[in-house]
């Protein structure tokens, strides 16, 4: 191409123009705004005069010669081409399939980026499909040209070229140019709209979304991302609708607009509806506009107010005023109108648009001049929009719809448009009607609304009640097992004994039908026969959870207006239930001994009440739901259908019986021969400790560890400790003794070599593990590590196990000095090599004469794989290496906390299973241990002898405290400079230091304290992931002490594995495995709980049936339980339609999970706001029919009225149909999609948001186990989308990790502004997430560092510094206590240090003890010297007192100290 060689020939673009300019600047591979034309010839095509014709059209009109500038200019401008060349790209299509190669290369060249700085903006193709015939595919950028441009371009290239091949001269009119209309919209006020699109627009805040089906992801892969339906009407109805529009002075255009607004109302439930349509803009600019090629047109907002109370003709009367008024206004830029609109920045203002054109294309080119025998046209065009509807109105109306695939699912589509067609089509017909009586729904979705329903009708007992069906159940399987619970359970023949004695004592209290009776008791065996002896009484029972509060429960007391109340000894004692009758059941039924075994004669019937229960209303006051007898053994029909029916099956019964799906966990099962295994309530029954149960616990094993400090007193006594207490161990079921390897220093200098003290236990202990704890095998040959451990291994018979460390203290490694300054690298090496000699692998080594040896070691120990655990003082790196080698890891408390261990406890177990290991891997932890009857006792023994033993160790380390594992420095000039610091310790100074490491050691990192007290410290150890506590006995307190306190070590070892057995025996994969359970129906919620369980997974393997209800099933979790179970049901249902009303059967790999279809007898409706029937794919309110709708609530004949609704598309020959309040669709394949809460739809910034669907795509993160999204306004601020998540365990996933995920499937405007991560999500007494529990995400990200204010002054700001150095912490609050940020005594020598090196100030060890936050210690170093010295004195003197009066106060401080410890309420 040539250009000019400045940009003066340009002119600006239009305002339509600019914004396609601007889309393809920032999409530009998109293929949107690319223009196709296919022109098919029945003749031969002559390229060169083909290509010669092109080029002398191009040369008429500069308007396809241009190319676009933008960089360095205030604005774009489009400039003209002096000359371009046309060039043909031909393809040999014969011999082949030429519509499949069309297809090929439109796709092909539209894929195929333009150039926008280069003209020409248009490339051919020409595809020669044979001989005598082909395909053109002219392709261009609809910046250079408009529809009504394409008939011209073509009519002028086929003249010239029919005259080039016949040899004639074509004489064409000169051509005007759009560089005219350009500079006519230039001289106009840019502004002068304004006024106009700002009252056109007054309200309208965001686009119309339609809230259509979305296809399975893997029904798009390899398929076109577009997709076009179409629909056509007939001649005669189109000349109707014709008529019709010029009856009412207004065009077809109109009519179709009108007829597009009502769809999309109904379809959105919205009445102010806004789209886009696209206006010719030829008719007020220049005068022969019509004439001239170019893009002319321009996107306006169609905006329509739908109110269908008015009649047709209303309606398009106001449609024409409005269509009229934009006239004058149509060249605003859409920018400009989005602008003046309050429509937010970035947002698009529709996400649909109407094209409508009188006639097809090939209609257009064939009314212009030209020889058109054997030549058709076809257009293919793409615009910006998820959804474009093109409507062409030659001969009969013929609409196409094109969408985006991955949006909208090709039957949505089709029903869109079939729903255009068939509302034009009753507008023909009847126009005058008002809007609201025009169906829209084709006549075959309008019979199947109307009688689908006959298909479900299933005949059940309608005269029966349900105590006659568990007589009969009775009579089949007198002496079967009907009630499991705990150690007790009953037969069918005893459980209807007891329930007819106690109905017997209800007769006598005057329970008959429609009276409703209380039953108010714990899980139990004495819960179910309360249920059937209400029952067989002929009353209601209302259920009542002990675990919910007292205030609810006595308030459904008072609304039922109870009279008697069924309930266990002592329990409802703090109930208020006046007048109230109490028949306490204990668990022998003795209450009932002398009332007659025999069923009582039946005086209720199948209209009369069976239970009222109730659910959460929306006022806060919950509201008894009336349920008959005969809705219930409806729904015993349905689930016979759809859950099966057959006897012999074990149902684990988990449920609340205030949570009705328990009907079909007690009643249906008895009443079909199933054993019912009722599982017992969590210990806890708040939301928090439900929340709390899934919360993954490890089961904690015992063992004992020796690591003395050499005091030079009598060293016989404490190997005797050390044979006593492996004896011990051994007798009482500990695990491990541990001993350690030490060189060179009294601390732990006893212990040399631990495979010798081993071998000496081997030949004492049985059945104890023997384990070194730890090897520092860099010190060591490893052949040497692994030949005597497998001696040792074959004198124990497979016992022995071996913790390896690195080591740090340099005087070791006279040993091995060579492998210092590799240490950690040689250890992991290392521990390969013995492995590998372990099972019987060979090693090669150097020879003394440097030539290889291969070695295998002997004996052969008796063990295939070492038990290897990898030491750690703490470095989370450790943790994960150990993890990637499949190793356990041993650590301590020294220098960490319990939120440091934790937090590197999971990241050891991510690895472990990022690895793909078995298990999750060991994590032992050491603590010095010492338990007593008082806490006082304990304080004082141990007090003394941790002192001096943490002496010992300060001793060790004094002299090599940057190699300590503790410190970190940042280079040799640091660590001789803290090795110096610490040298000058004073003894006062060390005194100091021991005295506050022990105060907080006691507290926080030692197993110390009484059972109670200790008990409570394992329970938290637990819930962090330690596997097993070996217990360091050999600190200093005297032997024979030690010794006469191993008995209640051995006793706190008794009741944790007790508590741990009834945790155990409490759990639902306990109970699933111990009963051999078939069936259980549980939340999502719980399912995902069970799921994160140890045993989980495995125990789920043993249902034949698992269904679940309650909440949304997220789909990853459905595929999940289903690779587990074969068979796992989806069930739904209010509660107000008898417990569950529709059932699907997961196939497997679903993206959604449907609802499936109604049971036996129910009708499941999907409607819009007046009543009428969805089309299937749209959603709707879900309305539910038939013989599972309840009576109504209880004393609430208003609400009764407003939720139970005649029938509305049968009246009152269809019954009563109940408001779900729910949104659903009917899908193409007939299935039920539940979509959400009404309520859970929400409208935010303009956009109609559902959050379900943000859970759903959210909870298929792997890395997520459950989610719920909110929107929040706290505080006054602007609502947002809050994302509330708990991980999996062990993981984490980052903020922007899960926003990507979610922007890959969710557009920009579904996004969480917010994101919260909790342990788990707050849940109901029934296990679904309490929504109004979700804390404020402020909250949660405040709550750690509640005071983190900055420092204030210059020198806050420099101890602060210097904290941040010695803590590694971003930031310091004033008010933060160091020792809370994780700093210890050692670290305070640092900072004593710093502060003199850095600051000049001369501070003792006492005094950051005694000030230990910023604030404190500023305010301290900032007085003079003089009252320094008065403070530290008095200090001094109240240390001295404190230690005086330690033994007095030791109680009241103990007390003081374990309330720390123990877990509150």
């Amino acid at each position: 191409m040539e250009l000019p060689a400045d940009a003066s020939t340009g002119y600006p673009l239009t305002p339509l123009q600019q914004g396609m300019l601007f889309h393809q600047l920032t999409h530009s591979s998109s293929g949107v705004d690319v223009e196709q034309i296919v022109c098919r010839l029945e003749h031969a095509l002559d390229a060169a005069h083909f290509a010669r014709a092109w080029k002398s059209v191009l040369a008429r009109h500069e308007a396809l010669r241009i190319a676009f500038q933008w960089e360095g200019l205030e604005a774009p401008l489009q400039v003209p081409a002096n000359e371009v060349e046309v060039a043909l790209l031909e393809v040999d299509c014969r011999g082949v399939d030429a519509e499949t190669e069309l297809r090929k290369w439109l796709a092909t060249d539209r894929a195929e980026r333009f150039d926008l700085a280069r003209a020409p903006l248009m490339r051919w193709r020409v595809l020669r499909t044979s001989d005598a015939t082909a395909i053109v595919i002219w392709t261009f950028h609809h910046l250079v040209l408009d529809g009504r441009s394409f008939p011209q371009v073509l009519s002028e290239v086929f003249q010239s070229y029919d005259a080039l091949r016949d040899g004639r001269t074509l004489a064409l009119p000169p051509a005007q140019q759009f560089r005219q209309h350009v500079a006519a919209l230039g001289a106009r006020e840019r502004l002068a709209e304004e006024p106009f699109w700002r009252t056109y627009l007054d309200g309208f805040s965001g686009p119309v979304s339609l809230p259509l089906a979305k296809p399975p992801r893997a029904a798009l892969e390899g398929q076109p991302t577009r997709g076009e339906k179409r629909a056509k009407l007939s001649e005669p109805i189109t000349t109707a609708l014709r008529t019709l529009a010029e009856q009412h002075k207004v065009s077809l255009n109109t009519l179709v607009q009108g007829a597009w607004s009502l769809v999309l109302s109904r379809c959105t439930q919205e009445r102010d509806i806004v789209f886009g349509c696209v206006r010719a803009c030829r008719r007020s600019t220049v005068e022969g506009a019509e004439g001239i090629v170019g893009t002319f047109i321009n996107t306006l907002p169609f905006r329509a107010r739908v109110d269908e109370d008015l009649g047709l003709a209303e309606w398009l009367g106001q449609l024409r005023a409005s269509q009229r008024a934009i006239g004058p206004n149509e060249h605003a830029a859409l920018a400009d109108i989005q602008r003046w609109s309050r429509v937010a920045v970035g947002a698009q203002m529709f996400d649909s648009i109407l094209v409508f054109d009188n006639a097809l294309l090939d209609t257009h080119v064939k009314s212009l001049p030209g020889n058109w025998s054997g030549r058709s046209f076809e257009l293919f065009e793409q615009t910006i929009y998820p959804l474009t509807l093109y409507a062409y109105a030659e001969p009969g109306l013929d609409f196409k719809l094109a969408y985006e695939r991955a949006l909208i699912s090709d039957s949505a589509a089709a029903r869109l448009v079939a729903c255009l067609a068939t509302l034009l089509e009753e507008f023909a017909a009847n126009p005058q009607r008002p809007l609201a009586q025009f169906p829209m729904l084709p006549a075959v979705e309008a019979r199947e609304a109307l009688e689908g329903w006959k298909r479900a009708r299933t005949p059940y007992a309608k005269d029966a009640v349900i105590a006659d069906l568990f007589t009969a159940q009775v009579e089949r399987t007198p002496d079967e097992v009907a009630l499991v619970f705990e150690q007790r359970e009953l037969t069918y023949r005893e459980l209807d004994a007891l329930s007819n004695r106690l109905a017997h004592r209800l007769r006598k209290l005057g329970v008959g039908p429609d009276v409703l009776v209380g039953v108010y008791c714990k899980r139990s065996l004495e819960m179910v026969v309360a249920v059937l002896g209400v029952l067989k009484a002929g009353g209601a029972y209302v259920p009542l959870d002990p675990t919910y509060p007292a205030d609810r429960v006595s308030y459904q007391i008072a609304d039922s207006k109870l009279g008697v109340l069924v309930t266990m000894p002592g329990l409802a004692d703090a109930l208020e239930a006046p007048n109230v009758v109490k028949l306490e059941l204990d668990a022998r039924f003795a209450t009932l001994a002398s009332e007659p075994a025999h069923e009582p004669e039946r005086t209720n019937g199948a209209g009369d009440l069976a239970y009222v229960i109730y659910t959460s209303g929306s006022t806060g006051r919950p509201k008894g739901v009336m349920i008959e007898q005969r809705n219930v053994l409806n729904f015993f029909a349905g689930m016979d259908a759809r859950v099966g029916g057959e006897g012999g099956g074990v149902w684990l019964a988990v449920t609340s019986l205030s949570f009705d799906i328990s009907v079909l966990e007690l009643l249906w099962t008895l009443t079909r021969g199933f054993k019912v295994v009722v599982q017992p309530a969590p210990r806890a029954a708040n939301s928090a400790a439900v929340a709390a149960a899934s919360a993954r616990k490890s089961d904690v094993s015992f063992s004992l560890f020796y690591f003395p400090a050499e005091d030079g007193g009598e060293r016989s006594s404490k190997y005797e400790l050390l044979f006593d207490g492996a004896r011990f161990a051994d007798k009482n079921g500990f695990e491990a003794v541990w001993t350690p390897e030490r060189h060179f220093h009294a601390f732990g200098g006893m212990y040399p070599n631990p495979s010798v003290t081993s071998a000496a236990l081997s030949s004492i202990t049985e059945h104890v593990a023997l384990r070194a704890g730890s090897i520092v095998l860099p010190l060591h040959d490893p052949i040497r590590v692994a030949e005597e451990w497998s001696l040792v291994d074959n004198l124990s018979k497979g016992r022995v196990g071996v913790a390896i460390a690195s080591g740090w203290q340099p005087n070791d490694f006279v040993l091995a000095p060579q492998n210092h300054a590799r240490r950690k690298d040689v250890m992991f090496e290392n521990i390969e090599k013995v492995r590998a000699l372990w099972r019987g692998e060979s090693i090669s080594v150097p020879g003394p004469d440097g030539a290889a040896v291969e070695v295998r070691t002997m004996p052969r120990p008796i063990q295939k794989e070492l038990p290897v655990w990898v030491t750690t003082a703490g470095n989370v790196d450790t943790f994960k290496g150990a993890a990637e080698g499949g190793f356990n890891v041993l650590t301590h408390l020294l220098g960490q906390s319990l939120g440091d261990v934790k937090a590197k406890v999971a990241a050891y177990r991510e690895t472990w299973k990022q690895r793909g290991h078995a298990g999750r891997g060991r994590v032992t932890l050491m603590l010095h241990t010492f338990v007593g009857r008082t806490d006082r006792e304990v304080y004082e023994a141990v007090r003394g002898p941790m002192i001096e033993y943490l002496r010992s160790s300060a001793g060790l380390a004094r002299n090599f405290i940057a190699s300590f594992p503790t410190f970190k420095t940042q280079g040799a000039g640091e660590a001789e400079q803290m090795s110096s610091d610490f040298k000058q310790l004073s003894e006062a100074d060390m005194d100091a230091i021991l005295s506050h490491s022990f105060e907080r050691y006691f507290t926080q990192s030692g197993l110390f304290g009484t059972l109670e007290t200790c008990e409570a410290f394992v329970e938290k150890l637990r819930e962090i992931g330690v596997d097993e506590i070996a217990c360091l006995v050999d600190f200093g307190v005297p032997a024979q002490t030690v010794r006469e306190h191993f008995p209640l070590l051995a006793e706190l070892k008794r009741r944790v594995v007790a508590r741990e057995e009834a945790e155990r025996e409490a759990r639902v994969p306990t109970a699933i495995e111990r009963e051999r359970v078939t069936h259980m129906q549980c939340t999502p919620s719980m399912a995902s709980m069970l799921l994160a369980e140890d045993g989980g997974p495995e125990a789920l393997r043993r249902l034949r049936k698992l269904l679940i209800g309650g909440e949304a099933f997220p789909p990853a979790l459905a595929r999940e339980l289903k690779a587990l179970v074969p068979n796992v049901i989806n069930m739904y249902g209010p509660t107000e339609t008898t417990v569950w009303s529709s059932t699907y059967a997961l196939e497997g790999g679903e993206e959604q999970i449907p609802i499936g279809r109604a049971i036996a007898n129910t009708e499941l409706l999907v409607l819009d706001a007046r009543n009428r029937p969805m089309p299937r794919e749209i959603p709707g309110e879900l309305y539910i029919g038939g013989d599972g709708v309840a009576r109504g609530y209880l004393g609430r004949a208003e609400l009764t009225a407003e939720r139970f609704v005649a029938h509305p598309l049968r009246g009152a020959a269809g019954g009563r149909v109940y408001r779900t309040g729910d949104l659903a669709r009917i899908r193409d394949d007939g299935q039920v999609e539940f979509l959400g809460r009404n309520d859970g739809q929400v409208k935010l910034r303009g956009y109609r948001i559902e959050l379900g669907e943000i859970e759903a795509r959210l909870g298929e993160h792997e890395n997520v186990r459950e989610c719920a999204v909110v929107v929040r306004a706290d505080n006054g601020a602007e609502p947002r989308l809050v994302a509330y998540f708990a991980p999996r365990e062990g993981r984490s996933p980052e903020r922007s990790e899960l926003r990507a995920f979610l922007s890959e499937r969710l557009p920009e405007f579904m996004l969480p502004t917010a994101w919260v991560e909790l342990a788990v999500l707050p849940k109901t007494p029934n296990a679904k997430i309490d929504r109004k529990a979700l804390p404020a995400p402020e909250d949660v990200a405040a709550a750690p560092r509640r005071t983190a204010q900055p420092p204030e002054n210059d020198l806050e700001k420099q101890i602060a510094s210097i904290w941040r150095d010695v803590l590694a912490s971003p930031e310091i609050g004033r008010d933060e206590n160091f020792f809370d940020l994780g700093g210890h005594s050692l670290l305070t020598v640092q900072v004593q240090g710093r502060l003199k090196r850095q600051l000049n100030r001369q501070v003792a060890l006492t005094d950051l003890f005694r000030f230990p936050t910023v604030r404190t210690l500023a305010q301290f170093l900032a007085i003079d010297v003089g009252e320094q010295e008065k403070t530290q004195a008095a200090a001094l003197d109240s240390q001295t007192d404190a230690r005086a009066k330690a033994r007095q106060e030791g109680a009241d401080r103990r007390a003081l100290l374990m309330n720390r410890r123990r877990p509150q309420g």
